[in-house]
């Protein structure tokens, strides 16, 4: 009974998303068509139409140019990061070896004050 029951709930499920999915294509066809229209419209009949493997062409162009550019800025960023990590590693040698000359000079002149 229980199996009835869930075997139910799925089928009325499945129908209701099969049917919001015959939905979605029947409202993204309709669209479709209207950008058509435009798109005919707006050559202002010059024999110009740009028919959809001409847009997916320079679709994927224009997605490949963005791609290009976030991989351009995406290195820059990496080699600035190893600049300034670079730079970051200097100044911590520097202030650990000025740090180490210090103690090294109070070393050195708390035993000459020993010796005194």
């Amino acid at each position: 009974m229980i199996d009835d029951f869930f075997g139910e709930a799925h089928a009325i499920l499945k129908d209701a998303h099969l049917r919001e999915l015959a939905r979605m294509k029947n409202e993204n066809a309709v669209e479709v068509t209207k950008l058509k229209r435009v798109i005919e419209k707006g050559s202002g009949g010059q024999g110009f139409s740009m028919h959809a493997p001409d847009h997916h062409t320079a679709f994927k162009v224009q997605a490949s140019f963005a791609d290009n550019e976030v991989e351009r800025q995406r290195r820059l960023l990496i080699d600035q990061n190893e600049k300034l990590n670079r730079r970051l590693r200097g100044a911590e040698n520097i202030l650990a070896s000025k740090t180490m000359e210090r103690k090294q000079f109070m070393e050195g002149a708390s035993w000459t004050a020993k010796k005194a």
